[in-house]
C-alpha cells in the first residue's frame, strides 16, 4: 500500500527497455518518497520475466496467464484497475508507448486518479510528485503539479531515464496473483 509501481512491458519474449528506464527512475523515487518499489507484471506462463525484474524492485506482483502473452488492453485495464483499487499505490508509472497511451487514460477514468502523460522528469514538491513535460516540440519545459490525491498515474517518455550499466542489483520477492 502506498508504493511506487511500475507496469512492466514485454514484447516478443523480451522485457522492453522502457521498463528498465522506469525502474531506474522509480528506484530513485522510492528513496525520495520513502516508499517500496513494486513491479506489476502481466505475462504468459513461464517467461522468466519475474526473476529478471526482481533484481530491480522490492517486489514483483506477477499475473500469469496465456491470454497475457501479448498485450490485451481490456484484460490489462481490468487487472490494473483491481490492483490500483486494492493496493492503492502512491505512484503508478507506465511507458508513454502504445501500451501506456491506451492504459493511462482508461485507468485514470476508471480509478478517478490524476494522470500526467509523456513526462521527461518526476520530482517531489510539497509531498507530491511534480512532473516535467516538454511542449512546443521540446522548445519549452512545463512543470505540472498534481492536486492532492491518494495516488497518481504517470506515463514516462522512452529514453529519458537511462540506467547505468553498473546499477546495483537487489533481490525482491515475487508474489503470484490470480487473474480477476
Amino acid at each position: 500500500m502506498g508504493e511506487i509501481c511500475v507496469v512492466a512491458e514485454h514484447r516478443k519474449g523480451k522485457i522492453r527497455d522502457i521498463t528498465f528506464e522506469m525502474l531506474y527512475k522509480a528506484r530513485e523515487l522510492s528513496q525520495i518518497f520513502s516508499r517500496r518499489l513494486t513491479v506489476l507484471l502481466l505475462a504468459g506462463k513461464d517467461t522468466g520475466f519475474a526473476d529478471e525484474l526482481a533484481k530491480w524492485a522490492d517486489r514483483v506482483v506477477l499475473f500469469e496467464h496465456e491470454l497475457l502473452e501479448t498485450f490485451n488492453s481490456d484484460l490489462y485495464q481490468e487487472t490494473l484497475d483491481r490492483v490500483i483499487r486494492e493496493d492503492q499505490p502512491f505512484i503508478t508509472l507506465m511507458g508513454h508507448t502504445s501500451w501506456g497511451m491506451d492504459l493511462g487514460p482508461a485507468l485514470s477514468i476508471k480509478t478517478g486518479l490524476p494522470l500526467a502523460t509523456d513526462c521527461v522528469d518526476i520530482q517531489k514538491e510539497d509531498g507530491r510528485p511534480m512532473v516535467i513535460r516538454q511542449i512546443y516540440s521540446g522548445k519549452l519545459f512545463s512543470r505540472v503539479s498534481f492536486k492532492e490525491s491518494p495516488g497518481y498515474l504517470i506515463t514516462v517518455r522512452s529514453g529519458v531515464f537511462l540506467p547505468p550499466d553498473n546499477a546495483e542489483a537487489i533481490r525482491g520477492e515475487i508474489v503470484k496473483q490470480k487473474m480477476p
